[in-house]
């Protein structure tokens, strides 16, 4: 981009962090802001050296720190919330913050523009990547004029036109269209997309399987996206209880095909949009989370630890099994309850010898 007049299209999470690099170089930078953002200063402090020290000689000490992050992180659940006391308060302080950095680092005369009129958290937070520091540049115009047309020469906007070099589109990715650009097609030979569009949009039981697409589970599908916390989380979450579910039993020939019952996914389905309602990302914004009929396909709608919770005991009556050996894996549960099991009864033989052994049988 060196040298050349640019356009950028958008200003959300991936137009801000490029915006930075292309003024450095380009000779004139215009981007167009389709909506207003809140923007936080970015929490990425330096670790003093006795934090250093801590990490490399204390043990557990970096996984300490790791769980006190995890659990900073999951606090922030109830920003989301939507209308409660809790939600309002935590908003509010947050939302402070958010507007006295942007009017401290970015330049006042796009103040007006830059700052938003709708709840923190109905779009997706950004955490400036030197951003708003960079509008200060003479290089660069941040405009909201709405673009009509591209032309041979550039863009045309609904005030004027421009010539451009090179037109950059941050304008967002195929969120509602879950695994796009894979075809992924189930029992009836429909693909998984093909299949949501013709019932009522993306949902999976658990976040993860959908019924009529046996032996197939998702990783960060429909509902498993944690807004306030790490979307890796959520990931491993979801590996462990695919393999819990479907890959370990069919190695261990328990099954040879899971199908994840329309009942069963329906019921979760149902239950996981009324705790999505009155949401936060509800609130009027226009914003990827929601899809054409205004169901959040996207968000989880509680703390991690529930996600991990709820996926860490596969129930099993909420699936058709077909094939291998007629028996089912022991669920952790009962797991821990045959170890209790086990532990009381050593514990009692112990006891019954000592007492044998003072009464002198």
């Amino acid at each position: 981009m060196a040298g050349k007049t640019v356009a950028v299209v958008g200003n959300g999470c991936s137009g801000a962090q490029l915006m930075p690099y292309v003024v450095k170089t380009a000779a004139h930078v215009v981007q167009f802001q389709r909506s207003a953002q809140w923007i936080n200063e970015r929490p990425n402090r330096k670790f003093t050296p006795f934090e250093k020290w801590c990490f490399r000689y204390l043990p557990l000490y970096h996984r300490l720190y790791r769980f006190y992050l995890w659990k900073a992180t999951d606090s922030l659940h109830d920003l989301y919330l939507g209308n409660s006391p809790t939600a309002a308060r935590k908003r509010a302080v947050q939302t402070r913050e958010a507007e006295k950095y942007m009017r401290r680092v970015a330049p006042a005369k796009f103040h007006d523009l830059l700052i938003p009129d709708f709840p923190l958290g109905c779009k997706r937070r950004i955490f400036d990547p030197d951003y708003l520091e960079c509008l200060h540049s003479p290089n660069v115009e941040l405009t909201d004029e709405s673009i009509v047309e591209f032309t041979e020469t550039g863009l045309q906007t609904t005030k004027r036109h421009l010539e451009f070099d090179a037109v950059i589109l941050s304008t967002g990715f195929k969120i509602q269209e879950f695994l796009t650009p894979m075809e992924i097609k189930g029992r009836s030979g429909k693909t998984i997309n093909e299949h949501w569009k013709e019932t009522r949009g993306a949902q999976a039981y658990r976040a993860t399987f959908v019924s009529g697409f046996p032996n197939f589970g998702i990783v960060f599908g429909p509902n498993a996206f944690p807004a306030h916390n790490s979307c890796i989380f959520s990931n491993e979450t979801q590996a462990e209880y695919v393999i819990k579910t479907l890959v370990a039993p069919i190695v261990k020939h328990h099954f040879d095909v899971i199908d994840v019952k329309e009942a069963a996914e329906t019921r979760d389905a149902n239950f996981v949009q009324e705790k999505l309602k009155g949401m936060v990302w509800s609130s009027g914004c226009a914003n990827w989370n929601l899809d054409a009929a205004g169901r959040n396909t996207t968000n989880y709608h509680d703390p991690t630890w529930k996600f991990w919770w709820q996926l860490y005991w596969p129930i099993w009556k909420d699936f058709n099994i077909y094939g291998g050996n007629g028996s089912l894996p022991i669920s952790p549960f009962s797991k821990l309850a045959l170890w209790g099991v086990m532990t009381g009864a050593l514990v009692s033989s112990l006891a019954l010898g000592l007492s044998d052994s003072f009464s002198g049988k």
